[in-house]
């Protein structure tokens, strides 16, 4: 009797463990903190945790310091003060001193209707010559002979065009006309607007190299860098000691012309052939850029209410084309001007001893600890669980549908109380404006793409996602075919 009493239990026990195994995969699972680790940093790519860490919430080790938000975002951008000589909001640890930076670059971007028009007709206008002409090369060819500047984006020698110098020194002109309007010489010359963009672009690659390999970063010190001082000195001569323009420039033009650039070769190369009225949207709204044309979603024909792109996926639009909006919410989403976002953490190191009954007692031992840690914003843009199996294409059209959990995901700008001010209106807006001007500039079919290194030409042949690094297209030339 005892024997069958046992069987039962046991076949019971199994048929319970078996069902809650079976069902537990069928139901959703709890979201899981996904950790990594590069150069002995961690990396977090689980979205709320990334909301804690990015407030500097989430309390990482043993008996953590709750460091303030200024502290804790400091010490990660040092490299940035040493290489750059900046104090800004993102290097300083005084709270007051980063409020009123926070406010002065607010006010700033603040740019009413009839400045935003004025934009978009000068960077049409801009954009139109240096492709149809090129730089300024009276200018150029005096200071080439002394082999100053690199290349520039359209040389006199060849028909093919730097397409990344060119969508740098336009970011940076039109950060001079905005972020820093009436700060620079009235007429920057474009090859120091160049030689100023290049010269940030090494400067911050060769800071992360270093930093994260460890390495002592003196070399690059501003102080020792006199081509960035010489160029900064010819743009800005009414700048004082104390007043070091790149405080408000590099948060703006390093951000943001690494997605113009890819948004460009999205629309024009890309995903955007099978779209043209996407590439014709924006070119629209930099002509005219107001409110109703960036948010407005276009009234499909009937014809067009459902297309199967070249992969066979079927994407139902329900009559209406994607906006202006969706179309940059989508290059933020997979170019992110932000790839990781770091916060320093310390706590006390502490050691364990047995009390009276052998009780686990904690005790710190003097001595204090830290890390960095990342928030890993670009790889909670690509979590195929979250945003679905082609999160790693380029498809204005999700935003029309957009779930909470992709929306919880979504921090191009940062998150909560360390949110970017230009999150609202200037940062998407100058985003449409720069690319809208290029597209009108490379108007026609004639176009084609050429780079020296074939892992570039592999990639855009492929139609996968773009690469990322700051310098993978350096080398990248557009011209006529």
């Amino acid at each position: 009797m005892s024997n069958a009493i046992y069987l039962i239990v046991f076949i019971a026990t199994t048929v319970l463990i078996s069902y809650h195994l079976w069902h537990s995969r069928l139901l959703p699972r709890a979201a899981q903190p996904e950790i990594s680790v590069g150069f002995g940093i961690e990396h977090i790519s689980d979205p709320i945790l990334c909301h804690q860490l990015i407030e500097c919430k989430q309390a990482r080790g043993s008996k953590p310091k709750r460091l303030s938000i200024q502290k804790a975002r400091a010490p990660p951008n040092q490299r940035l003060r040493n290489v750059f000589n900046i104090d800004n909001g993102f290097t300083s640890t005084d709270p007051i001193f980063v409020d009123k930076f926070v406010r002065e670059a607010s006010q700033r971007i603040k740019l009413g209707s009839l400045e935003w028009l004025k934009l978009g007709l000068m960077l049409l206008h801009t954009s139109r010559q240096w492709i149809s002409v090129g730089f300024n090369t009276d200018s150029w060819k005096s200071r080439q002979c002394n082999s100053v500047p690199p290349s520039p984006p359209a040389s006199h020698c060849s028909d093919k065009l730097d397409i990344t110098s060119l969508v740098q020194v336009l970011t940076l002109k039109a950060t001079l006309a905005t972020v820093l309007k009436g700060e620079a010489e009235n007429c920057p010359k474009d090859f120091e607007m160049l030689h100023l963009a290049q010269q940030i672009n090494r400067g911050w690659i060769q800071s992360k190299i270093n930093t994260w390999a460890g390495d002592d970063i003196r070399g690059i010190d501003f102080q020792h860098n006199d081509p960035l001082r010489t160029t900064l000195n010819a743009l800005f001569p009414q700048a004082g000691p104390e007043q070091n323009p790149l405080n408000l420039l590099l948060p703006s033009f390093e951000t943001m012309w690494r997605v113009v650039l890819r948004a460009l070769l999205e629309l024009k190369f890309q995903s955007g052939r099978d779209h043209p009225e996407w590439g014709k949207a924006i070119e629209t709204f930099c002509r005219d850029p107001t409110k109703a044309k960036f948010e407005k979603r276009p009234t499909l024909r009937e014809d067009l209410s459902t297309t199967a792109d070249a992969k066979g996926d079927v994407q139902s639009n329900r009559g209406v084309e994607p906006s202006v909006k969706d179309i940059v919410m989508e290059a933020l989403r997979l170019y992110p001007p932000t790839r990781r976002i770091y916060r320093a953490y310390e706590w006390e190191d502490t050691t364990a001893k047995y009390g009276p009954g052998n009780l686990r007692e904690v005790e710190a031992v003097g001595r204090t600890s830290s890390k960095i840690i990342a928030a890993d914003i670009e790889a909670c843009h690509l979590r195929s669980d979250i945003w679905g199996p082609g999160a790693a294409r380029f498809d204005p059209s999700r935003w029309m549908n957009i779930t909470p959990d992709q929306k919880s995901a979504f921090m191009p700008f940062g998150y909560g109380v360390c949110e970017c001010p230009a999150k609202a209106v200037f940062g998407p807006w100058m985003i449409a404006i720069l690319v809208g001007a290029l597209l009108s500039a490379l108007d026609d079919d004639g176009w084609t793409l050429w780079c020296a290194d074939d892992r570039v030409m592999r990639c855009l042949a492929s139609e996968e996602r773009l690469m990322m690094g700051r310098d993978a297209y350096d080398e990248l030339k557009i011209f006529r075919s």
